[in-house]
């Protein structure tokens, strides 16, 4: 399987991923797209800790995103989403992340996430849009699907950029996307 490939449960031959006891498994993709609900159950299958960037971002400002891009606007949203997921990485440690969305636009992050592995999770916009404005954590008013595929213009490519393996979540389930990982990445070797 190379680099960035399209893979879907039911696999076969399963692949087996090998990756360093110190290295993080980061979750990538815009808004909507499952990094949570994969997250957390991949790390308790990997037994490892679970970090999800807005949740780290609310316990060090103590707002939501979208109250923080209210407030202080989406430049400062953004630095701040940056400087968790930069935090997280260092030092390397095996750990599962669900970064921000906007991370990736970093090209700090960008540079950091080399060192991890990267798993992108993607589908359209009219896809993800019901499922990103269902959180009220997130700073997105207004034409949700517009601003997805927006922000899927200037991201896809970065997203390309650093990741490692990419699943489509409009035709592979979060549970079986969770399931294909955690057997690749427990399979020994």
């Amino acid at each position: 399987m190379l680099p960035g490939e399209t893979i879907t449960a039911g696999m076969n031959p399963p692949v087996n991923l090998v990756i360093g006891d110190d290295q993080p498994v980061v979750l990538v993709g815009l808004m909507g797209a499952g990094k949570s609900a994969v997250g957390e159950p991949l790390a308790r299958r990997l037994d490892c800790p679970f970090y999800d960037g807005d949740d780290e971002l609310i316990g060090r400002v103590g707002v939501s995103p979208a109250t923080l891009a209210e407030r202080d606007g989406t430049a400062e949203l953004h630095a701040a989403e940056a400087a968790v997921l930069l935090d997280l990485l260092d030092p390397p440690h095996r750990c599962v992340i669900a970064a921000s969305a906007s991370t990736i636009e970093d090209p700090r992050c960008r540079e950091a996430l080399r060192d991890a592995f990267v798993v992108w999770l993607q589908a359209d916009p009219a896809f993800l849009a019901p499922r990103a404005s269902d959180n009220g954590k997130r700073p997105v008013p207004g034409d949700v699907e517009g601003q997805l595929r927006e922000q899927e213009a200037r991201r896809a490519p970065l997203f390309a950029e650093v990741a490692d393996e990419r699943f489509d979540v409009a035709v592979t389930p979060l549970e079986a996307i969770t399931d294909e990982l955690a057997a690749a990445l427990t399979a020994a070797p």
